[in-house]
């Protein structure tokens, strides 16, 4: 976490008075055990204080930046799941689960990608699609990439299978 800091001594209770005995300025990476170690001796020289009382305040004032950074961080992913939550209509979800639940569901995948352009045998326009799809999941099929055996495809098939069962049992 690379920063810009200034320290200064003023006398207590008094944040805005002129500093007692100089200051110190850098700019280093709080994470950098090298930097700090360099920032405390220097400002520990420049102020008068002891290294140790400079030390524990440094270390203050990273927990403090880090709480800060995850405050931020965590404001950000609930605005952005805030906003990316979309609700369909009863008619596009009973239209969706209707397209889940068709029998020829994998034939209809295989066309829309030769459709689009994408070459190859059937077999392994299905098993792209699935593993593109199971990133989506908690449980990746990464095994099936990359492979032409017919079992990791079915692996994917099973388990994007039980995945649908979840969907209709929480519908």
């Amino acid at each position: 976490m690379r920063v810009n800091l200034q320290v200064r001594r003023v006398p207590a209770g008094e944040p805005d008075a002129e500093p007692i005995a100089g200051y110190h300025m850098d700019t280093l990476d709080l994470y950098a055990a090298r930097a700090r170690a360099v920032f405390v001796r220097q400002a520990a020289i420049e102020l008068g204080l002891g290294e140790d009382g400079v030390k524990r305040e440094l270390g203050a004032v990273l927990l403090r930046l880090e709480a800060l950074q995850d405050e931020l961080l965590t404001q950000a992913r609930g605005e952005r799941h805030a906003s990316d939550v979309r609700v369909l209509s009863a008619d596009d979800e009973a239209q969706a689960l209707a397209l889940l639940r068709a029998p020829d569901l994998p034939a209809r995948i295989v066309a829309d990608l030769q459709s689009l352009g994408v070459v190859g045998e059937d077999t392994n326009l299905l098993a792209a699609y699935l593993a593109a799809l199971s990133r989506k999941q908690q449980c990746q099929q990464r095994a099936a990439i990359g492979e032409t055996d017919t079992k990791a495809l079915g692996r994917v098939l099973r388990s994007s299978q039980a995945t649908l069962a979840a969907v209709e049992k929480s519908t």
